[in-house]
């Protein structure tokens, strides 16, 4: 019985950072899947916005909500600086189609921007020890002899919903169909 409660309490425990993965995967399987570009600043400009939040946490008293929106106000501030820097140079006049040599110097820029972002993130926060500001300070929530904590909680059901308004994007909207139509055949 002992065994089934482990397994139970490691799979529990293991939802959460699934989620963040599994959220992860789809944002470059997208960037991939649809623009046919190998961005691999991808995770540093996500690392990137996190750390401007956690920046702001240690030197302002401000709360979740401001906290997210510089998050990804860092996030896409990065991804244009991604942009301009190693895609936009690289495309064809005729189209924003990347020739295949083009593509490589791209992916190359993108991996030297990836470092990039980690030496600002040290710069930013040297110690790296430094924690961001808890969802829910409370203790976690007992489902019988099982633990979830409040955080997991959040990023799973925050991960259905926006997996599940992907896909609803995705099969049922005009830009959806828009996208589909402009991406290579068998994408989809």
């Amino acid at each position: 019985m002992d065994v089934l409660l482990d397994l139970a309490q490691n799979t529990l425990d293991g939802l959460m950072p699934g989620a963040a993965y599994a959220l992860l995967a789809v944002g470059f399987t997208l960037i991939f899947g649809v623009l046919r570009r190998a961005n691999l600043a991808y995770g540093a400009c996500i690392l990137f916005g996190a750390y401007c939040a956690t920046w702001i946490a240690q030197r302002a008293d401000a709360g979740l909500a401001t906290l997210a929106l510089v998050a990804v106000a860092g996030c896409v501030l990065a991804g244009a600086y991604v942009e301009r820097l190693c895609f936009a140079p690289h495309r064809e006049r005729r189209g924003n189609r990347i020739a295949s040599g083009a593509a490589i110097a791209a992916m190359v820029a993108s991996f030297a921007l990836w470092m990039q972002f980690e030496e600002v993130a040290t710069l930013m926060l040297p110690r790296h020890m430094v924690a961001f500001p808890a969802l829910y300070d409370g203790p976690p929530l007992a489902l019988g002899p099982l633990s979830l904590r409040v955080e997991a909680l959040v990023l799973i059901a925050a991960t259905a919903l926006l997996l599940g308004a992907l896909w609803v994007l995705l099969r049922r909207s005009r830009f959806g169909i828009a996208l589909k139509s402009t991406s290579p055949s068998g994408w989809w």
